[in-house]
């Protein structure tokens, strides 16, 4: 097997045709089931690793479910994410068609959409023109494939499905679905098997059906853990204008509903988020309604002035807050999310690359060169950088992927015999090279003994720092839809270089230098993967004119008017178990749980799941646990006096299973510090007079505290019932934005034309990506619960 590397940190210009063949390089190692001959990652082929494996996925449902691809690091299955994944990987073969050709890769391309197709097929396990009878697989297996550290192969237990019905409605996934088709169905119509796309653009119709009859996001079983679930309530109406533009792709009869759908989901708020992944959908429709000359005014006026205007500003330093705003990293990465940052950077990528073809001829290459600067700093070829995020490509690549076959050796004999939430076989033994696959090698700290070719893990924090430790999944973890937009930025710039048209480009623009956050933004505290973070103003940030950085609480301090008081310090860092610390620990270092303990905790047979005798964490963060396996030093949230309603009652119950009262009151007061949107009732009990035209509040809210100036969207749907045919129903939705004032509340007006008549109903939503507000993982959308009106 010919395997695609290459290296060196300062080439001329990176090699895309390489970057794009290593791509599907990595998509043919995700792959599960029954592995075909045409698998280059198969373990009988040199330097191959993968073997059949789940080949009983389905049984609960009595359905063949075996194939498709596993989604990241860990065995699930998960159709959201992958649907939209396939449907970027067929759009790039499309628009880069070319460079495809050029680099030999077309084939792999259409080996690897096809085996997704096929398995969403299977999984589409219910297939009728009735919306009502479709059934679609929403995910395969569950939290119990997080406990697995093993082989593939060697997993033989029954894998739960959790299924989307008219029941539970789902048009999220069902959409993901009919873009997968619907986009597969166009590349193969272009190609040489027309029959399959007629095959698939039926699937594609029965799926966008069902998600225009069951508009709603689809959520698992009450206590399921689910691996993706759609964040703004409303979100499902972004996921219908990407497949109706995908079924406008194919049949022109449906471009009069994609333009319908563009238009819902711009004006239902989605417009003012900055991301591109499988939640954030609406940069792709935009590009694609662009391409076919559909709404094309508005969908570049969104695209240039919306989203890549603040992508490209490399004048916006970091830090910012994540989630809320784009900021560039002091070597230059264009930074936007914690979790995955180089996810959402790669698929905009491909939207710049799109770009490159489809904006003002004026912009075009402005796009093309920003793909190539942020590209050349994934490989680590960009001036000042010198580190790769490639895999099996490029200068000081990551060494530990959170990838559990990785951890594991490409070679074993059999028998394997279960161990420790994996397997040992013959001849294996400990942790490391010859090692059993198991949960102490996953957690140890030894090298990946596999090379994931081609995949690109989450990336470096806003200070480009990049812990590498195997157990970090937000920095260390590989995923298809981590790689789907990565693949299209490879073959378009593969395409523009053949082109000549990224001579032009440079060596790229220089580094911005900091700039003084505005008020409300951060300005100090702790922030994810800074471990020089503390309790305090962040060293060489200042606020602008008339600002000052003040401490908000233990986690973050803001930029606001001068009125503060002085604080206290920071409490030292609680001693570990025995009173005694020999060992500091930086930020975001293991501390204790039961896999990669120290050979002294070995040796005094310490090894348990509880914080490692003898060892603390550095000033300003604390052992906190993450799983039985896995203890890691993170920001303290305990500098804050913990108030006497936190520690006992109610809320103390409802931590029983922390290990003490002081451990339940601070989860508890942990839990505080995150912000609370609720909407608030309408008159008359939520039981409306339809000829009253209600106001719908919403208050944010910090540890009971109001929280102003954010701004909230807030949105109503209405489900109108035609007079005297009331099985006859027209949905109508209006979303406004508002700011909240000093006492946290933010009001809006009910448009007029989603006010409903008598026995008519109404959900109202609220969300918020505000800097002002932070969520369940810091500076992220906070969402409230639904609220439904009855119309009287």
């Amino acid at each position: 097997m010919l395997l695609l590397l290459a290296f060196g940190s300062a080439q001329a210009e990176d090699d895309y045709s390489v970057l794009l063949g290593n791509s599907f390089l990595f998509y043919e190692g995700q792959m599960s089931g029954s592995l075909p001959a045409w698998n280059r990652m198969l373990a009988s082929k040199p330097g191959g690793w993968k073997k059949s494996g789940h080949l009983n996925d389905g049984a609960p449902v009595n359905k063949d479910l075996a194939g498709g691809f596993y989604d990241a690091g860990d065995y699930l299955k998960c159709p959201l994410p992958l649907g939209w994944a396939l449907a970027n990987l067929a759009w790039s073969a499309m628009e880069f068609r070319p460079a495809y050709d050029a680099a030999g890769q077309l084939p792999y391309a259409l080996n690897v959409i096809k085996w997704g197709t096929d398995w969403l097929m299977k999984a589409h396990v219910t297939a009728s023109d009735t919306p009502s009878a479709n059934v679609f697989v929403g995910q395969l297996a569950d939290s119990s494939d997080h406990s697995y550290f093993g082989r593939p192969e060697h997993d033989t237990k029954t894998r739960q499905v959790y299924t989307v019905t008219a029941a539970t409605g789902g048009a999220d996934v069902a959409s993901e679905y009919a873009a997968a088709f619907a986009a597969a169905a166009s590349l193969f119509r272009n190609g040489s098997d027309a029959a399959y796309a007629a095959v698939l653009f039926k699937r594609a119709q029965q799926a966008f059906a069902f998600a225009e009859a069951y508009k709603s996001n689809w959520v698992t079983p009450p206590g399921v853990f689910q691996a993706y679930v759609t964040y703004a309530s409303n979100g499902y109406l972004a996921h219908l204008a990407w497949a109706a533009a995908w079924m406008c792709k194919y049949d022109s009869s449906y471009c009069a509903k994609a333009e319908k759908y563009f238009t819902d989901a711009v004006t239902g708020g989605f417009q003012y988020s900055l991301g591109n992944d499988w939640d954030s959908v609406l940069p792709g429709a935009a590009v694609l309604m662009a391409s076919m000359g559909l709404q094309a005014p508005a969908a570049r006026a969104y695209l240039e002035t919306g989203l890549l205007a603040k992508w490209e500003d490399t004048s916006s330093a970091c830090p910012k807050p994540a989630y809320s705003a784009v900021c560039y990293t002091p070597k230059g990465l264009a930074y936007y999310s914690d979790w995955g940052t180089l996810r959402n950077t790669g698929n905009m990528m491909f939207i710049a690359a799109l770009m490159g073809k489809y904006a003002e001829p004026g912009n075009r290459q402005k796009h093309i060169c920003w793909t190539r600067m942020q590209m050349r700093y994934i490989t680590g070829s960009l001036p000042g950088t010198g580190k790769s995020y490639v895999l099996g490509y490029g200068p000081s690549q990551p060494q530990r992927p959170h990838h559990r076959q990785s951890a594991c050796s490409a070679r074993y004999s059999e028998p394997c015999s279960p161990s420790d939430g994996g397997t040992c076989c013959a001849g294996e033994q400990g942790v490391g090279a010859g090692g059993c696959c198991t949960a102490a090698n996953f957690f140890d700290s030894h090298a990946a003994l596999i090379t994931i070719t081609g995949a690109i893990v989450g990336g470096p924090d806003q200070s480009d720092n990049y812990p590498d430790l195997r157990p970090d999944y937000q920095r260390s973890e590989v995923a298809l839809d981590y790689n789907a937009g990565f693949t299209g930025a490879a073959a378009g710039l593969a395409q523009y270089a053949a082109a000549g048209q990224l001579a032009a480009c440079g060596a790229g623009p220089v580094n911005p230098q900091p700039s003084p956050p505005p008020a409300f933004q951060q300005c100090g505290g702790f922030r994810d993967g800074c471990a020089s973070c503390a309790d305090a103003p962040w060293t060489g940030t200042c606020c602008a004119a008339g600002l000052k950085c003040t401490r908000d609480n233990a986690w973050y301090w803001m930029c606001s008017q001068d009125k503060s008081a002085p604080q206290p310090p920071p409490s030292p860092t609680p001693p570990p178990p025995g009173g005694s610390c020999s060992k500091p620990l930086p930020l975001w270092s293991a501390c204790g749980g039961r896999s990669g303990c120290p050979p002294d905790v070995v040796a005094a047979g310490k090894c348990l799941d509880s914080q490692w005798a003898g060892y603390c964490c550095s000033s300003g963060a604390a052992c906190v646990r993450s799983s039985e396996w896995y203890y890691q030093c993170k920001p303290s949230l305990t500098t804050t006096a913990i108030p006497s309603a936190f520690s006992g009652g109610a809320a103390a119950a409802a931590f029983a299973g922390a290990e003490d009262t002081a451990a339940a009151a601070a989860a508890v007061l942990a839990q505080s510090n995150y912000d609370s949107l609720t909407i608030q009732p309408l008159v008359n009990n939520n039981n409306v007079p339809a000829s009253v035209r209600p106001t719908a509040s919403v208050l944010l809210s910090r540890q009971g505290e109001p929280v102003a100036g954010a701004a909230v969207q807030i949105t109503v749907t209405t489900t109108k019932r035609k007079p005297g045919r009331p099985d006859l129903t027209l949905t109508v939705t209006a979303t406004s934005e508002a700011t909240t004032a000093a006492d946290g509340v933010a009001s809006v007006v009910m448009p007029r034309r989603v006010m409903g008549a008598a026995a008519d109903t109404s959900v109202i939503s609220a969300v918020t990506g505000s800097a002002r507000a932070r969520g369940v993982k810091g500076t992220i959308v906070v969402g409230a619960d639904d609220v439904e009106v009855t119309w009287v």
